[in-house]
């Protein structure tokens, strides 16, 4: 045997190359991200919820961070936001962190596509070695690989929601070494496994923890049934996975449940949990993604019949159950069955049963590995699997025949006529092509496999390909509406709020550098909205707000506001009467809770700028006029902290327009001080006579905490590795004495 076919046969070697090809395709099926030559260049959505959603908080991450800041708090967004505890600014992912860290005040969309082109060949390569391992074989864990990586969920949603790819990469890796940590009956190994299933905490889609955690679990209890192991022992193996999971994801998850229950999400009403779910019509994508149905679920004709295959022979009957449950979850209201778990979730869990449709993860990844049990049956070609194939594939294109003509009969006047024609031959195409490959090769199983394996992966990459490029990008994301921002003259006041009524980026003050009074972070704060809906006239909330600037292509004939520029149809209005940052004020009326201060905000008779509406006990009431010398003036701002110099002649309140939250803390020339939520949502807090430095610190208990867990955690495991390598070790050099 020559040296060179030693090697081949080598699986490591053999693993590389496979890995190698799929490096290659996921850059085949994304390089016009970076196509050299201008006119090949495809680019992300500027108006998209990647643009928009998560670019901005990230950005101002990465660029605070080159700064020498760790951002726990936009100033940016709202009045201010806990930007720490935002799952989808993904602060404590690794990756995302290392990304952050590299780029510094370069980070761009440039950087976001090298993360969705990473996250691609991550879940390509990490479902081929769990597949791999499943299969005891390369081509069919390549085909179920492929077919994931490229199919209709992972290439229509998560690249524009990236905190899904970013969750989504790390579910068959987690698989992998559950299954390996059953089979070696291992608990280092699910510890580790804990700790990439933690990953997913870390990467920030709460709607994604419950379907990766669900069918986790489900596959460790599964895998250790069918290995004999005594229940006692998969319950010490849950306990042990969940426990590293929950260590290492402290960081993000301790956070983001104080942010949730602070938040509009912790109101749990059946409308908004029913947001989502496909309606029946777009089930029909599996098939024809191009006429009714929605090509999230399109993983390719060829997977279907393959898929059909192993279900015939109860080859998968996991992923079946996997692919059924989940195919009924997806549709979510449309089906009694989620009124069910609606009631369940009332019972206290957390308020993240939406979007149901998000199910297609489940779905999409079942008939890949449903797939890979197909095409190994390929492999013992008869006459019986040709007629099962005919049989199948007949069937498919019966059903692409009645949707073709259901789509015909309901489309809209001027649609593509030709469109069914164009459909249907490419059924034909595609199933007609497997036939004869298995017709034309049927002495030759390994060339069969292979023959069907291309057709699979060259449907699947041909029809998703480019669903989320767009051919030209005007400007930096978002890049108009940040233009126009930066186009704005100097506030009055060095600190201050801008407004933009006619911006569809809500988020253009993390990219800008200035504060705005709008956002759009996931989970909105339930008192900042409750402030907001009382400001509800523009007036009102650009007093109480300090809005200095404003925005728009509309006119304004008050005298309020002072017309100081006109550039590209927008006007830049001034507004004179915007309370600064930070004043202090005579009168304070004491109330029991935010909802209160609301009320008593909205009243007519309610004075603004001498008047605070603080929930607690200050000890404070009516003080008198200020009196000429009394000021409070912003000296310093970072993200985490604010410095004040505040002159009082007799003990006065201070209130600071900025978002009331835990982990606030205030000292008075060092000496710590209580923080009041004050107005409804905004801070505020006693100043005793004299002149004082003033400094406010975003010092939040659960950043603490979680990352000393997940640190914790960290070492603990590393420890383990350590003494479990030692261990080897001593062993070997016995086995050599």
């Amino acid at each position: 045997m020559s040296r060179l076919k030693q090697l081949l046969q080598s699986p490591w070697v053999q693993v590389t190359l496979y890995l190698l090809l799929i490096a290659a395709l996921t850059y085949l099926f994304l390089w016009r991200l970076w196509a050299a030559a201008p006119e090949d260049r495809a680019y992300l959505p500027e108006k998209s919820d990647l643009a928009e959603v998560f670019f901005p908080p990230r950005y101002f991450f990465a660029k605070t961070l080159a700064s020498g800041e760790f951002a726990l708090w936009n100033p940016h967004v709202y009045a201010g936001y806990p930007q720490f505890a935002d799952p989808q600014a993904a602060t404590f992912y690794p990756i995302a962190l290392l990304l952050a860290w590299i780029a510094k005040t370069n980070f761009s969309l440039a950087t976001l596509a090298f993360d969705i082109g990473l996250h691609f060949f991550l879940a390509g390569a990490f479902s081929f070695l769990f597949f791999r391992r499943l299969f005891k074989a390369n081509l069919p864990a390549l085909l179920s690989a492929v077919l994931f990586e490229f199919g209709g969920y992972m290439t229509f949603y998560p690249p524009g929601q990236l905190s899904e790819l970013e969750v989504v990469a790390w579910f068959p890796l987690t698989l992998l070494l559950v299954t390996l940590a059953i089979e070696r009956r291992s608990w280092l190994l699910t510890a580790v496994a804990g700790t990439t299933l933690g990953m997913v905490f870390l990467a920030g889609r709460p709607q994604s923890y419950l379907t990766i955690g669900s069918v986790t679990v489900a596959w460790l209890v599964y895998t250790a049934y069918q290995a004999q192991m005594p229940w006692t022992r998969i319950a010490k193996k849950l306990l042990l996975l969940a426990g590293f999971a929950l260590g290492i994801a402290a960081a993000q998850w301790l956070p983001t449940l104080e942010l949730t229950r602070l938040t509009t999400r912790s109101i749990l009403i059946y409308d908004l949990v029913a947001e989502g779910g496909f309606p029946f019509v777009h089930l029909t994508g599996f098939f024809v993604p191009q006429l009714l149905g929605t090509q999230n679920l399109y993983v390719g004709l060829m997977a279907l019949v393959l898929a059909t295959l192993a279900v015939q022979q109860r080859k998968g009957m996991f992923w079946t159950a996997v692919f059924l449950i989940a195919l009924f979850g997806s549709v979510g209201k449309h089906l009694i069955i989620f009124d069910g778990l609606y009631l369940i979730e009332r019972l206290g869990f957390p308020g993240y049963l939406r979007n149901v449709e998000r199910l297609a993860f489940a779905m999409t990844f079942s008939l890949a590995a449903l797939s890979g049990y197909g095409i190994m049956l390929v492999q013992q070609i008869d006459r019986q699997l040709l007629r099962r194939y005919l049989l199948i594939a007949a069937g498919l294109f019966g059903t692409a025949i009645v949707l073709t003509w259901l789509w015909t009969i309901s489309r809209e006047p001027g649609g593509d006529r030709f469109l069914p024609v164009d459909t249907l031959t490419y059924v034909v195409l595609m199933l007609g092509g497997g036939a004869l490959a298995l017709w034309v090769f049927r002495e030759s199983p390994r060339v069969a496999v292979l023959a069907l394996v291309v057709i699979a992966v060259v449907d699947v990459m041909s029809l998703n390909q480019g669903r989320f490029f767009v051919d030209q990008a005007d400007s930096f994301a978002p890049g108009n509406d940040v233009a126009r921002v930066m186009a704005a003259p100097e506030g009055i006041r060095p600190f201050y709020r801008t407004v933009f009524d006619q911006t569809t980026s809500q988020d253009f003050g993390s990219l800008a550098g200035v504060d705005n009074v709008g956002g759009m972070p996931p989970l909105m704060l339930i008192d900042y909205e409750r402030l907001r809906e009382v400001l509800d006239e523009e007036y009102r909330r650009n007093i109480v707000l300090n809005v200095d600037m404003v925005v728009t292509t509309g006119d304004y004939s008050d005298p309020a506001y002072e017309l100081v520029k006109e550039e590209d149809n927008f006007r830049y209005y001034r507004f004179r009467h915007a309370l600064p940052r930070a004043y202090l004020v005579p009168n304070v009326v004491e109330l029991p809770d935010a909802a209160t201060a609301a009320e008593r905000l909205a009243a007519p008779d309610y004075e603004y700028g001498t008047t605070a509406l603080v929930v607690g006990d200050t000890g404070l009431a009516s003080t008198g006029e200020l009196v000429e010398g009394e000021t409070a003036v912003m000296q310093n701002r970072t993200a985490n902290n604010v410095t004040l110099q505040v002159t009082a002649v007799q003990p006065r309140f201070l209130v600071y327009s900025g978002t009331h939250y835990p982990g606030w803390q205030a000292k008075i020339d060092g000496e710590p001080t209580e923080i009041y939520k004050t107005n409804v949502a905004l801070r505020g807090l006693v100043v005793p006579p004299g002149n004082h430095t003033i400094t406010m610190s975003f010092q939040p208990i659960t950043f603490y905490v979680g990352v000393g867990v997940s640190l914790g955690t960290a070492i603990i495991l590393l420890l383990w590795l350590a003494l479990m390598g030692t261990n080897h070790m001593r062993k070997n050099r016995k086995k050599t004495a």
